[in-house]
């Protein structure tokens, strides 16, 4: 009996892995991820005009948390990714041009922010 709860359990959460790598989650389960140049702006909305909450570094690392569509368009891409700087703690977005992130999320998948 226990072995059969052990190996329900495990097979649970090799499927939560799964999940938890898949494009849908994204809005769900935050990403690690790097800025991919120094100074790259946090903004308080995702748009050029909003607020600078604070600037992101290639050695801060940061955490995305989701996608937020039709902002500013930068080189075309209207995508931004609301996400929080592990190094400074500032939450907010930068443009999807300049951020990467782990795991199984692909630029454009629109996992859009929910508020």
């Amino acid at each position: 009996m226990v072995k059969k709860l052990i190996r329900n359990s495990i097979a649970s959460l090799a499927v939560a892995g799964l999940v938890a790598t898949s494009g849908v989650a994204f809005a769900n389960a935050a990403q690690p991820g790097n800025y991919l140049y120094d100074g790259v702006n946090i903004r308080q909305n995702g748009n050029v005009s909003s607020t600078v909450l604070g600037m992101g570094y290639k050695v801060d690392g940061l955490m995305a948390i989701c996608a937020a569509q039709g902002g500013s368009a930068i080189n075309g891409n209207t995508n931004w990714i609301r996400h929080t700087n592990n190094k400074s703690s500032v939450n907010g977005y930068s443009t999807e041009e300049y951020v990467t992130w782990v795991g199984g999320i692909t630029k454009g998948s629109g996992a859009v922010c929910n508020g």
